[in-house]
Protein backbone atom coordinates (compact mmCIF):
# COMPACT_ATOMS: atom_id res chain seq x y z
CA UNK A 1 0.00 0.00 0.00
CA UNK A 2 1.33 3.05 -0.79
CA UNK A 3 1.84 6.60 0.78
CA UNK A 4 -1.76 8.48 1.60
CA UNK A 5 -1.74 12.18 1.33
CA UNK A 6 -1.79 12.47 5.07
CA UNK A 7 1.45 10.17 5.70
CA UNK A 8 3.30 12.46 3.08
CA UNK A 9 1.90 15.72 4.72
CA UNK A 10 3.65 14.49 7.98
CA UNK A 11 6.63 13.41 6.02
CA UNK A 12 7.19 16.96 4.73
CA UNK A 13 6.74 18.38 7.94
CA UNK A 14 10.46 17.27 8.46
CA UNK A 15 11.83 17.23 4.84
CA UNK A 16 12.19 20.15 2.90
CA UNK A 17 10.73 19.53 -0.84
CA UNK A 18 10.31 22.02 -3.39
CA UNK A 19 8.56 20.96 -6.64
CA UNK A 20 9.34 23.32 -10.18
CA UNK A 21 6.39 23.55 -12.10
CA UNK A 22 6.36 25.09 -15.55
CA UNK A 23 2.99 26.44 -16.53
CA UNK A 24 1.74 29.25 -18.74
CA UNK A 25 -2.35 29.22 -18.17
CA UNK A 26 -3.45 30.99 -15.12
CA UNK A 27 -6.04 28.74 -14.19
CA UNK A 28 -4.20 25.51 -14.56
CA UNK A 29 -1.04 27.78 -12.60
CA UNK A 30 -3.87 28.40 -9.57
CA UNK A 31 -5.06 24.61 -9.44
CA UNK A 32 -1.33 22.85 -9.28
CA UNK A 33 -0.45 25.67 -6.68
CA UNK A 34 -3.39 24.78 -4.23
CA UNK A 35 -2.91 21.12 -5.08
CA UNK A 36 1.59 21.28 -4.27
CA UNK A 37 0.87 23.46 -1.17
CA UNK A 38 -2.07 21.06 -0.11
CA UNK A 39 1.17 18.71 0.56
CA UNK A 40 3.01 21.07 2.28
CA UNK A 41 5.40 21.31 -0.83
CA UNK A 42 7.42 24.48 -1.39
CA UNK A 43 6.74 25.46 -5.30
CA UNK A 44 8.39 27.79 -7.86
CA UNK A 45 6.13 28.54 -10.43
CA UNK A 46 7.93 29.25 -14.29
CA UNK A 47 5.88 30.16 -17.23
CA UNK A 48 8.13 28.63 -19.81
CA UNK A 49 9.89 25.89 -20.42
CA UNK A 50 12.84 28.15 -21.02
CA UNK A 51 12.68 29.63 -17.31
CA UNK A 52 12.19 26.55 -16.42
CA UNK A 53 15.60 24.76 -17.54
CA UNK A 54 17.21 28.21 -15.85
CA UNK A 55 15.70 27.41 -12.18
CA UNK A 56 16.19 24.12 -12.38
CA UNK A 57 20.58 24.80 -13.16
CA UNK A 58 20.46 27.29 -10.33
CA UNK A 59 18.58 25.77 -7.32
CA UNK A 60 17.69 22.50 -6.15
CA UNK A 61 14.33 20.85 -6.71
CA UNK A 62 12.33 17.80 -5.53
CA UNK A 63 10.39 17.23 -8.78
CA UNK A 64 9.45 18.75 -11.93
CA UNK A 65 6.09 18.99 -13.45
CA UNK A 66 5.40 20.55 -16.77
CA UNK A 67 1.46 21.63 -17.62
CA UNK A 68 1.24 20.03 -20.96
CA UNK A 69 0.18 23.34 -22.80
CA UNK A 70 4.15 24.15 -22.79
CA UNK A 71 5.12 20.83 -24.39
CA UNK A 72 3.12 21.03 -27.10
CA UNK A 73 6.25 22.95 -28.82
CA UNK A 74 9.50 22.46 -27.10
CA UNK A 75 11.91 25.14 -28.63
CA UNK A 76 14.74 23.17 -30.56
CA UNK A 77 17.46 25.18 -28.22
CA UNK A 78 16.11 23.54 -25.21
CA UNK A 79 15.05 20.23 -26.01
CA UNK A 80 18.10 18.62 -24.64
CA UNK A 81 17.89 20.14 -21.33
CA UNK A 82 14.17 19.59 -20.91
CA UNK A 83 15.49 15.95 -21.64
CA UNK A 84 17.75 16.04 -18.67
CA UNK A 85 15.30 17.57 -16.50
CA UNK A 86 12.53 14.92 -17.26
CA UNK A 87 15.16 12.45 -16.53
CA UNK A 88 17.10 13.72 -13.47
CA UNK A 89 14.35 14.98 -11.44
CA UNK A 90 10.57 12.68 -11.00
CA UNK A 91 8.54 14.42 -13.33
CA UNK A 92 5.24 14.49 -14.96
CA UNK A 93 3.89 16.47 -17.53
CA UNK A 94 0.20 18.08 -16.61
CA UNK A 95 -3.48 18.79 -17.71
CA UNK A 96 -6.71 19.68 -15.72
CA UNK A 97 -9.16 17.31 -17.08
CA UNK A 98 -11.85 19.55 -16.36
CA UNK A 99 -11.41 23.05 -15.05
CA UNK A 100 -14.87 22.69 -12.93
CA UNK A 101 -13.73 19.62 -11.19
CA UNK A 102 -10.53 21.09 -10.90
CA UNK A 103 -8.94 17.24 -11.59
CA UNK A 104 -4.91 16.98 -12.62
CA UNK A 105 -4.33 14.06 -15.02
CA UNK A 106 -0.76 13.22 -15.02
CA UNK A 107 1.87 11.71 -17.44
CA UNK A 108 4.79 10.53 -15.24
CA UNK A 109 8.00 11.10 -17.58
CA UNK A 110 11.12 9.38 -17.10
CA UNK A 111 12.33 6.37 -14.96
CA UNK A 112 12.35 8.18 -11.46
CA UNK A 113 8.41 8.47 -11.35
CA UNK A 114 7.71 5.91 -14.01
CA UNK A 115 5.53 4.29 -11.85
CA UNK A 116 3.61 6.91 -10.58
CA UNK A 117 -0.25 7.06 -12.57
CA UNK A 118 -2.23 10.18 -10.02
CA UNK A 119 -0.76 12.96 -8.37
CA UNK A 120 -0.81 11.50 -5.22
CA UNK A 121 1.75 8.46 -6.31
CA UNK A 122 3.91 11.37 -7.81
CA UNK A 123 4.05 13.60 -4.28
CA UNK A 124 4.85 9.77 -3.03
CA UNK A 125 8.12 9.53 -4.67
CA UNK A 126 9.21 13.32 -4.31
CA UNK A 127 9.06 13.43 -0.97
CA UNK A 128 11.92 10.12 -1.03
CA UNK A 129 14.03 12.31 -3.87
CA UNK A 130 16.98 14.11 -2.29
CA UNK A 131 16.88 17.62 -4.18
CA UNK A 132 19.40 18.23 -6.36
CA UNK A 133 20.85 20.34 -9.19
CA UNK A 134 20.18 19.72 -12.89
CA UNK A 135 23.62 20.52 -15.17
CA UNK A 136 23.11 20.85 -18.45
CA UNK A 137 25.96 20.28 -21.13
CA UNK A 138 26.36 21.17 -24.68
CA UNK A 139 25.94 17.74 -26.79
CA UNK A 140 27.07 16.75 -30.23
CA UNK A 141 25.18 14.62 -32.29
CA UNK A 142 27.66 12.42 -33.24
CA UNK A 143 27.13 8.39 -33.43
CA UNK A 144 29.96 6.38 -32.96
CA UNK A 145 30.18 2.62 -32.37
CA UNK A 146 29.79 1.09 -28.82
CA UNK A 147 31.04 -1.65 -27.04
CA UNK A 148 28.98 -1.72 -23.34
CA UNK A 149 29.82 -3.84 -20.81
CA UNK A 150 29.61 -4.65 -16.56
CA UNK A 151 33.20 -5.13 -16.81
CA UNK A 152 36.52 -3.33 -18.28
CA UNK A 153 37.54 -6.41 -19.89
CA UNK A 154 34.58 -6.88 -22.18
CA UNK A 155 34.25 -10.66 -21.73
CA UNK A 156 31.38 -12.11 -23.93
CA UNK A 157 28.89 -11.66 -24.14
CA UNK A 158 29.68 -7.84 -24.08
CA UNK A 159 26.79 -5.11 -26.05
CA UNK A 160 27.64 -3.80 -29.94
CA UNK A 161 25.95 -0.73 -29.59
CA UNK A 162 25.57 3.01 -30.67
CA UNK A 163 26.13 6.29 -28.63
CA UNK A 164 23.31 9.03 -30.07
CA UNK A 165 24.82 12.25 -28.42
CA UNK A 166 28.13 12.68 -26.21
CA UNK A 167 29.51 15.70 -24.36
CA UNK A 168 32.54 15.92 -22.57
CA UNK A 169 30.52 14.56 -19.12
CA UNK A 170 29.03 11.57 -20.17
CA UNK A 171 26.92 10.02 -23.22
CA UNK A 172 23.49 8.42 -24.24
CA UNK A 173 24.00 4.82 -25.37
CA UNK A 174 21.04 2.65 -27.03
CA UNK A 175 20.78 0.11 -24.65
CA UNK A 176 17.66 -2.23 -24.25
CA UNK A 177 19.28 -3.81 -20.84
CA UNK A 178 16.36 -5.34 -18.45
CA UNK A 179 18.55 -5.60 -15.89
CA UNK A 180 20.07 -2.00 -15.54
CA UNK A 181 19.75 0.50 -12.66
CA UNK A 182 20.79 4.09 -11.78
CA UNK A 183 23.66 4.37 -9.97
CA UNK A 184 25.03 0.86 -11.57
CA UNK A 185 28.86 1.02 -13.26
CA UNK A 186 29.49 0.17 -16.89
CA UNK A 187 32.18 -0.06 -19.10
CA UNK A 188 32.38 2.02 -22.24
CA UNK A 189 34.76 1.67 -25.35
CA UNK A 190 34.73 3.79 -28.29
CA UNK A 191 36.47 1.84 -31.09
CA UNK A 192 37.04 4.48 -33.90
CA UNK A 193 38.59 7.09 -31.58
CA UNK A 194 42.14 7.70 -31.57
CA UNK A 195 42.49 6.18 -28.03
CA UNK A 196 40.04 3.43 -27.11
CA UNK A 197 40.49 2.89 -24.08
CA UNK A 198 37.45 1.25 -21.70
CA UNK A 199 35.85 4.15 -20.31
CA UNK A 200 34.00 3.51 -16.37
CA UNK A 201 30.51 5.58 -16.25
CA UNK A 202 27.84 5.81 -14.15
CA UNK A 203 24.33 5.25 -15.03
CA UNK A 204 22.51 8.61 -14.59
CA UNK A 205 19.03 7.67 -16.36
CA UNK A 206 17.00 5.17 -17.91
CA UNK A 207 14.53 4.96 -21.04
CA UNK A 208 13.22 1.64 -21.13
CA UNK A 209 11.98 0.30 -24.24
CA UNK A 210 8.31 0.19 -24.78
CA UNK A 211 7.76 3.09 -22.55
CA UNK A 212 7.50 5.78 -25.08
CA UNK A 213 7.85 6.60 -28.33
CA UNK A 214 11.40 7.59 -28.01
CA UNK A 215 15.06 5.90 -28.80
CA UNK A 216 15.67 3.58 -25.58
CA UNK A 217 18.87 3.80 -24.04
CA UNK A 218 20.93 5.23 -20.54
CA UNK A 219 22.05 8.17 -20.16
CA UNK A 220 25.87 7.71 -18.59
CA UNK A 221 28.57 10.42 -17.08
CA UNK A 222 32.27 9.66 -17.45
CA UNK A 223 34.51 9.02 -14.31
Amino acid sequence: MGLTKIDIVEIVKSVAVKILVAVKNPTHEKIYHETIRGYGFDCCIVDSLEEAVKHASSEPHSGVFIDMQLMIKVPKSIIDGIGDLLSGLPSATLNINNNSSETIRILSRGELSSECFSIEQLMAVCTQFIPKIIYFRKRELVYYNVLLDRNPEFNSPYNKTVCIDISQGGCFVFCVWDDIAIGDDVWIKLPETLQPLPVRAVVCWIRKWGTCQDIPGIGVEFM
